[in-house]
Formats: structure tokens, sequence, C-alpha cells
């Protein structure tokens, strides 16, 4: 016969749905499943109830007793309930109503109610959805049996808190500072509670049904004392809104003592979760430790509230109905356990509850007061962002000052900040604008007026950046004056700064960046940028002593994208430069356009380079550059990744203030050429950046002389053959962005600038409107004229 018909009556199959029958399969077919029942009538409950007996494998002397020395019996019977929901969720499941609730994975519920056990570390319904009905039973029953031999936890991996998985109220606080609190001695301390008190359906007909409030909150760190002052606020600052309430009021925190032998109380074994009122509250402080220090709490409230009534009559308008207004009052138990919990570096467990307290007598129905368990979620600071996100607590390398706190730079800042590395400074001069929410990293509350989108963006940004747990310094100031003002240099850039990240996309900032001394501050600039519509992001690093600086860096870029087939096209196209877009009558802004998704792709990639490098450090004394580029979906993005030696700087003969800054590649390039022409000069054009801020030729490229140049021992001249169709076709492949910065030649022996050098570098002046360089290649060392 059947099984399934064996255990259930046959009636009851065409009440039931089809997904329930097929469950019911399940356990009929399970070999650890002994018999099935349903429990009640299908008339009278709102779920159906299934009673399963499960046998479990026990060793031989607990089978032979029938249950083990803990209470877990050989056959446990088990009650699946399946709501109208099913199969969109899991059935619940209850153990008996006498099943030992002392145990580390037992859901709070009261006495009254079966206990219900804690079999996934996560929401029942991922187990369920995820791998099916018979994971859950097969889950089930290893957790019974585990139970029954003590295995449910591994002491070795410390303490398992008790659950707190399924309740819906919480409050927020710092657990370093509620643990401090404990020492040799109990002891009851106070703390400022905010809270927000909501009305909700969502707990009719469940087993917190008793209750029809949702209670959030914070703790605050700075302790109280009771007096008249800190009681009235708990009454008179209650809002009720539609919705429910918000407040102030007050946490209790009460430490555990010594024991009867004088040593301190350390509870080791677990005890049931079954506080559900004032009187069952006060047994279980007596377990832990605590009754004494949470009596004198409630004791001292209850005679500050008696005291501060009169007062309020007497000196308040409030109407005597006010004073009947409840509001919630948080207990938290501390309680020394044998061993640290799991995941932390402290022994004691904070157990919290919260009652609804009124004046005056505090508790309005005496040990009857109902009493709820809630939850405590650790208080948002940069070790709980820093966890979340797989990130260390705390880098040596994340002392970070931010310039530009725009739509990139926003979205960076905010990203680092959610991983708990926040930058320590962030500075810009703009004010925000109603335009920069099209792309920019912050919101505001939302209302008629929009006054957010018109303050400072550095000002903002620090507030978001606090709502984070974390603080920056902001400052208003324009970041191009800092080449030529130390004092600005100073109040911005701490000397310990271990970096500069530059999201201004401001040409201004990035000269200014490279004209600050190398040692003020020592700290290496971090540029981001995006060019082509978003179709190119950049990353440049410096390197050590700040060589090569970004302005190197980003002459560098454009040299590599010039030197990548198919790349240069699109990156240069005069399409995607910088436009003036209207933002109101007669009024427009600089900028490109790009969607904010797009940015949002960029800052997120870039932010996890910076991760890396606030995790190793630098570790190159050389520079970097990086070039993200995306895909023509817009979905993928790669990064090509570039070493950059420091540039070689070389002075010049006729001027105290230019340089020139030889790059390793085109230094390469003249020794190729002065290899392959070893016994006459020989030499080529200059092709890079030109910087009057920075007095300085940055050379990234050497272009070769034309075929009518001439070489001899003691002369290089350079041709004129196709050279201007030369230099007109590099200029249009880059649309300009990097030119002809002057000529180059070698010397076959270590000798200076001769007078036919200074004669030529005059001739170039001549012809110039712009400085050009001549550059000298010596066997040994190099020389260099301004041609002026």
């Amino acid at each position: 016969m059947d099984r399934e018909s064996t255990y259930l009556p046959k009636e009851y199959e065409d009440d039931m749905t089809e997904p329930i029958q097929g469950f019911v399969k399940l356990l009929s077919n399970h070999s650890r499943v002994n018999d099935l029942a349903l429990e009640g009538s299908l008339e009278e409950q709102s779920e159906l109830k299934i009673l399963a007996h499960l046998r479990l494998e026990l060793p031989s002397r607990y089978m032979a007793a029938g249950e083990s020395p803990n209470g877990v019996r050989s056959v446990e019977t088990i009650t699946f309930g399946f709501p109208p929901a099913f199969p969109t969720c899991a059935p619940s499941i209850e153990l008996r109503a006498n099943f030992p609730r002392n145990f580390a994975h037992v859901q709070p519920g009261a006495t009254d109610q079966p206990p219900v056990p804690c079999i996934f570390e996560g929401d029942i319904n991922e187990l369920y959805l995820g791998e099916g009905l018979l994971a859950i039973l097969n889950q089930l029953i290893k957790w019974l049996e585990n139970s029954a031999i003590g295995r449910l936890i591994d002491f070795s991996q410390g303490w398992e808190p008790i659950r707190r998985d399924a309740l819906e109220d919480f409050i927020v606080i710092n657990p370093d500072k509620i643990r401090s609190l404990v020492g040799r001695n109990s002891k009851t301390s106070y703390f400022p509670f905010y809270y927000r008190s909501y009305k909700t359906n969502r707990r009719q007909g469940t087993k917190l049904s008793r209750k029809a409030k949702l209670l959030t909150g914070r703790i605050l760190e700075d302790s109280l004392v009771i007096h008249y002052q800190n009681t009235r606020v708990w009454i008179e600052n209650v809002s009720p809104s539609i919705q429910g309430r918000k407040g102030q009021s007050i946490c209790i925190v009460a430490t555990p003592g010594k024991d009867d032998s004088g040593k301190p109380c350390i509870v080791s074994d677990y005890q049931p979760e079954t506080v559900v009122d004032a009187k069952t509250l006060y047994q279980q402080a007596q377990k832990y430790g605590c009754e004494s220090s949470l009596k004198g709490g409630v004791a001292s409230i209850k005679e500050s509230l008696k005291k501060c009534i009169p007062k309020m009559r007497k000196y308040s308008a409030i109407d005597v109905p006010v004073l009947s207004t409840s509001f919630p009052i948080v207990v938290i138990l501390c309680v020394r356990r044998p061993c640290r919990l799991i995941g932390e570096d402290s022994n004691i467990e904070l157990i919290p509850y919260w009652f609804e307290a009124c004046a005056p007598n505090l508790l309005p129905n005496g040990d009857k007061t109902p009493v709820f368990p809630i939850g405590a979620l650790d208080v948002l600071q940069p070790k709980l962002l820093a966890s979340l996100s797989g990130q260390k607590e705390s880098y040596s390398n994340n002392n970070v000052s931010l310039l530009g706190c725009g739509s990139l730079g926003s979205k960076i800042a905010i990203h680092l900040a959610r991983s708990g590395k926040a930058p320590n400074r962030v500075i810009d001069k703009s004010v925000l604008r109603p335009h920069n929410a099209a792309r920019h990293g912050l919101l505001f509350e939302t209302d008629d007026i929009q006054l957010g989108w018109s303050q400072y963006k550095a000002v903002a940004l620090k507030d978001a950046i606090v709502s984070l747990g974390q603080t920056t310094k902001p400052f208003v100031e324009d970041i191009s004056l800092i080449s030529t003002s130390p004092t600005l240099r100073k109040k911005i850039f701490p000397q310990k700064s271990w970096a500069l990240i530059n999201a201004t996309a401001s040409l201004a900032v990035r000269n200014s960046l490279a004209m600050m001394p190398s040692e003020t501050p020592s700290a290496r600039v971090i540029e981001t940028s995006l060019f082509a519509a978003g179709r190119f992001g950049i990353i440049t690093i410096e390197g050590k002593k700040r060589n090569p600086n970004s302005l190197d860096l980003i002459a560098l870029v454009y040299q590599y994208v010039l030197d990548t087939p198919g790349m240069a096209s699109a990156f240069f196209s005069s399409k995607n430069d910088l436009h003036y877009r209207p933002i109101g009558q007669g009024c427009s802004s600089l900028t490109m356009a790009i969607p904010d998704s797009l940015i949002s792709m960029y800052a997120a990639s870039i932010t996890q380079g910076l991760y890396s490098l606030m995790n190793t450090g630098f570790t190159s004394e050389d520079g970097q550059i990086r070039i993200g580029t995306v895909s023509d979906t817009g979905m993928d993005l790669a990064w090509s990744t570039h070493c950059v030696r420091p540039m070689k700087v070389i002075a010049m003969d006729n001027s105290k203030s230019w340089t020139i800054r030889l790059s390793s590649i085109a230094e390469c390039k003249i020794t190729e050429e002065c290899n392959q022409w070893p016994s006459v000069e020989t030499g080529g054009i200059l092709i890079g950046l030109l910087s009057e801020t920075l007095q300085s030729f940055i050379v990234t490229d050497i272009l070769k002389a034309p075929m009518d140049s001439l070489r001899t021992k003691n002369t290089f001249s350079l041709g004129v053959e196709g050279r201007a169709s030369m230099i007109g076709k590099h200029a249009a492949s880059c649309s300009g962005a990097l030119s002809v910065l002057g000529t180059w030649h070698s010397h076959l022996s270590d000798t200076e600038a001769s007078e036919q050098d200074y004669e030529t570098a005059r001739k170039f002046a001549a012809f110039s409107s712009n400085p050009q360089a001549l550059l000298i290649r010596k066997p040994s060392d190099y020389s260099a004229l301004l041609c002026k």
C-alpha cells in the first residue's frame, strides 16, 4: 500500500493544494519519517499544519533511554505549517511545546508558544527556494541530532550569541562602548535613546502579535545622570504622527557583578529566551548576575519620574492627559561568557529588551508589563563598513585628500566612505547648482525649495561622509592657488598625507600641483579624469618624490593613446570636447554630455584601484598610467596599465628656470638613433607638451630627421624635405595635444654647447612664437639651450 495514504486519511488529500501534496509525499518517502498526522481541522485554522515524527540517529545509550541527557528524544514531533502563500515561501517549523529551549540556535519566544529552531544561517526562504524542501528536512534532522549531542556550536570558534534574526525591532549601539562598562562590580549606567516607533500590521497573526508597534532607535555614547531635566524630555519630546511617533527616552545598561564565591559572574549555560514581561525580565537578569543593577536602574528612573511630574505641572503648560503618554525604554543586560563571542574580541554578550513605560509608575502593569526582546545592530562606523566591504579595518595608507567634489570626485568619495575609508579632507571652491543633480554623487531630502542644490560642494560632501559614521574636513578654497601660497598648502595638505586625489579635471589645478615643491607635501598625486564623453577614463599615479608628476603623466597619456592603433581618432575627436551647455537663462556650464551611469562605472572601478593601492602602498618608485576603455555596448570597462620611469630633468645652460623633462620613451629613441649613427652627429625633432607655468618642455616622443638632413663628425643640420608635412600630420593626429618642442642632436664627445649651437637656438627663436628647446645628447650626459 502507498505510504502516503497510510499516514494521512484519504479525505484530506482533496483539500490540499498540489504543492502541499508534493511535500507530504516527500515526507512519506523519507527514511527518517515514522509517521504523519494532520493537526486540527482545515476549517479551524488559517494554515494547514502537518505533524511529522522524525526518527533521529543518536548514540546507542541515548537510543536505549529514548532521549539524550539534554532532553532531545530519539523520535521528535515536528509541526510544519503551510501558509496561504506556500509554495512561494517556506513552511514554518515548530518543535514540540516542551522541547528544551536552552540551545544556541533557538529563536526568542514566549513559553506558551512552541519553540522555533534556527536551522539555517540566514533567511530559511533562501534555503527553500535555492535547494528545495528536502534540504530543509535534512537540515532540520541534522540540527536535532547535533542538539542531542551538544554540537550545535563549536566553542573553539567562540560563543554563539542568542539569536535575534527573526526580530523586526532593533537598536543601534556602539558595542565596544557598552562592553567597556563591565567591571569587577555590578553597576547601572544610563544613555540617551532616540527612537522611532511605527504602527504595523505585520505582526498580527504571528508569534509576536502581542504588540502592533515596530521600534527602532539609536543609543548615544555619552552617559546620562538621572535628574529632572533629562526625565521631562521623555514625556515632552514625543512627536506623534500618522505612522507612529519619535522622541527621546533612555537606555538602562545593567552589568554583572560577582557570584557567591566572590569571583566575576560568568554564565556558561544557554538560557532560553523566554522573556515576555517585567517579571520574566527580572528572572532572566538574576540568571545573568544583573538583577540588582537592573532593579536599581528601574527604581532610580521611577523615582525621578515621580519628582518630575509635580514640577512639570507647576512650571509647564503641559496638560495632565499628556502625562499619560507612553514612551519606550531599552534595557541592555551585559553577560560574561566563558569565551569570546564568535566574530568578536570580547566575551561580553549584550542582550537587549524594551518595554513601553509611562509616567509616573514607569511599569504601567507592574510585573505583568509586556517586555520584548530587541535586536542590537552595530553603530555605523568604519569598522562595520570595512567588514561588509571585504576591506581591512584600517590601512596605514588611507590619509587621503580629495581635490574636486564634482560628479566623479563625489562618487569616489562616497565609495571610499561606504568602505570606511573616507578621505580626510575634501576641497572644492564651487557651489552646487541644480544642473549638478544630473550626475553628482549626492542626494538631498525632498522638498519644494531644493536648497540642497545651492550649497558648497565640499560642505555637502562632508555632511554625506558624516552620515556614514566618519569625519572629514571641508575646505572651500581655490586649489589652483596652492603653487604660489605656502600658507594655503599647509592649511589644506597635511605633511603626513599619503596621497592627493585630483578629480577636478582642471588644467589650472594640474599645473599648480605640478609646480608644488616635491617635499611640501610629499604625498603623491593620483589624478582621475574622463575623456571623449566618457569613452576613456584615466588614472595617473605620480612616482616617488613626485617624479614623474601629473603633468608629465598626462602628456604621456596622450603619447600612449597616439601610439595605440585605433584609439587616437576617438580620444582626440573634437566631437567629444567640452562645450558650454545652457543651464539657465543667460547661463551655461563648460562640460561634456555624459550619463550618470557611465561616471558611476568609472568611479567604482577607480575606487577599486584605490583600495588596492591603500592595501599595498606605493610599491614602486615609478609612476603609473591606467587607461580605461568602455566597449561599444557601454557595458564593459577594460583597463591597460603602463609603468613610467622617472623623467630625466635637464637644466638649460642659458636659463635658470626652464628645464627639459625627458621621458624614458623619448630617451630610448635618442639612444637608438645615436647607435645607428655612431661616428657622426645625428638628431631629430622633440615632441611633447609645453608648460609655460612650470617652465618645462615635457618630451614624450622623437620624430626622425628628414631624409635630406646632413650628418658629419662636427655638425648636424636638420633637413627640410617633408618636414612640414610630417609635423602637420602629427599635430592633426592628436588634435594638437602634443606639439613640436624643438630639436635635438648629438655630440661625439662631452663638450659643452658650441657657438654654433647657440646660433641655431637664436635662429629657432626668431621663427617661433613659443619657447623652443635645443637638446644636446653627449656620450655621458645631456645639455640644453632655451631658444630665445
